[in-house]
């Protein structure tokens, strides 16, 4: 372990009795690396494992990850749970990434208590005969995007169609909602993800990335014009969160606002809104909830025709631009 507290694991560590991770410590299993549970791994607020190799928990081993803390099984790792073993997450989150898997043997377990705490994105989670998953209040597995409402629930989805198992029974229907689609995936009031898009994907003109037209340069978001975005239209809040910044007559941006946010997994990231049409109806040091509505469509600022210029700020670095289509796909309908 190095000075700041990171364990990098490259070859084979067996863990038997009790280890706790403490706030600021994170423990790496590197591709090709193994970590065997004989003991309690506990997982405290602040603390992260992330997994490119294997943790097998073997029977009598268990992995606890309370309240704060978290565990990113990324691509290619592996989380097995052999019979007798077990994850408990209480609070805490697991995001699997790509083709990160979580496999359950026979008669091991996960058991879930908290507000989203695992979140796949494009990865697994596998098990055989006599495998559980249990469901505690508020507890969710997320497969692709679901409601993040506070009863227990588990969402399977194939293209657009969609099989939800939740305390009320088993549906299946062609939104993730489980009723009448109000419009396309992505669509605002869908409520499909931790974050939604602030309008259709339909509206989208101009994505995130280099472009010639109308200027040359970077662009740093995604634009939606027409339709719902068109001049005037209500601009949703993606999330919930705070406003960091409320501004009139920035010379780029025009009248904008930039949100910040926590992620499932505890950390700093935003959401931008740009080009307004007046003077945004929320004020920094605000609360926002997600959908209020924070302002208007414009077109102030540097811009060429009335639209919605929408900007996604990583968690990782936060201040750093992210794509918001992969921003979506980790933390939204997708």
């Amino acid at each position: 372990m190095d000075e700041d507290g990171l364990f990098s694991l490259v070859g084979t560590f067996n863990q038997a009795g009790v280890y706790n991770m403490y706030s600021g410590a994170e423990f790496n299993i590197g591709s090709g690396g193994t970590m065997s549970l004989d003991g309690l791994f506990r997982i405290l607020s602040g603390g992260r494992l992330t997994l490119q190799g294997v943790l097998d928990i073997l029977s009598g081993g268990a992995l606890n990850v309370r309240s704060g803390g978290g565990v990113n099984v990324l691509d290619g790792g592996d989380i097995d749970v052999q019979s007798g073993g077990e994850v408990r997450v209480r609070g805490g989150d697991m995001l699997v990434y790509d083709d990160g898997e979580i496999r359950v043997g026979q008669n091991g377990m996960i058991q879930i208590n908290g507000p989203i705490p695992i979140r796949l994105h494009r990865g697994t989670i596998g098990g055989v005969d006599q495998a559980m998953i249990q469901f505690g209040e508020s507890g969710n597995v997320r497969i692709a995007a679901n409601s993040a409402g506070g009863n227990p629930m588990l969402l399977l989805q194939a293209g657009q169609h969609y099989i939800r198992i939740s305390d009320s029974g088993i549906t299946m229907s062609d939104n993730a909602g489980g009723g009448e689609n109000p419009g396309g995936p992505g669509e605002p009031g869908e409520d499909l993800g931790f974050f939604q898009w602030p309008f259709s994907l339909s509206l989208v003109t101009s994505e995130y990335g280099p472009r010639t037209y109308p200027y040359v340069g970077f662009h740093e978001g995604i634009d939606f014009a027409g339709g719902a975005a068109s001049a005037g239209g209500s601009i949703p809040a993606a999330a919930d969160g705070t406003v960091a910044e409320s501004v009139t007559g920035h010379p780029g941006w025009g009248n904008y606002v930039r949100l910040n946010h926590i992620t499932p997994s505890g950390k700093l990231c935003a959401t931008l809104y740009a080009h307004m049409i007046e003077a945004p109806a929320v004020s920094s040091g605000q609360s926002v909830q997600k959908g209020q509505i924070i302002g208007r469509v414009g077109n102030t600022g540097n811009s060429f025709g009335a639209h919605l210029h929408f900007e996604t700020w990583s968690e990782r670095e936060y201040g750093s631009h992210m794509n918001p289509r992969d921003f979506m796909a980790l933390y939204g309908p997708g």
